[in-house]
């Protein structure tokens, strides 16, 4: 008797919000991969982080690339780690 917008928040989205939350971190990590279309949208003074390491790696040899990398890599860590620690937990 519920109408279909209802359904939708009290059935189905509970049932598949880690699905939609692994969706959102992926579609966020491979944002920062997009180099090739931050160099062509952005330009300026309004610049993409990735578009400023790119343009840092071609023009300075510096070690902020790397340990921006780094963090970067351990954030996705950390929140792949957490999603499957909290996902199993519910689960049970």
């Amino acid at each position: 008797g519920a109408s279909r917008l209802k359904a939708f928040f009290m059935i189905t989205l509970p049932q598949i919000r880690f699905s939609v939350i692994t969706g959102a971190l992926l579609a966020f990590i491979v944002s920062f991969d997009e180099v090739i279309v931050a160099l062509f949208i952005s330009g300026g003074k309004m610049s993409t982080i990735t578009r400023s390491m790119f343009l840092a790696l071609r023009d300075q040899i510096d070690p902020t690339i790397a340990s921006i990398s780094t963090v970067m890599v351990l954030i996705t860590s950390v929140a792949l780690l957490l999603a499957q620690m909290f996902g199993k937990s519910k689960s049970k």
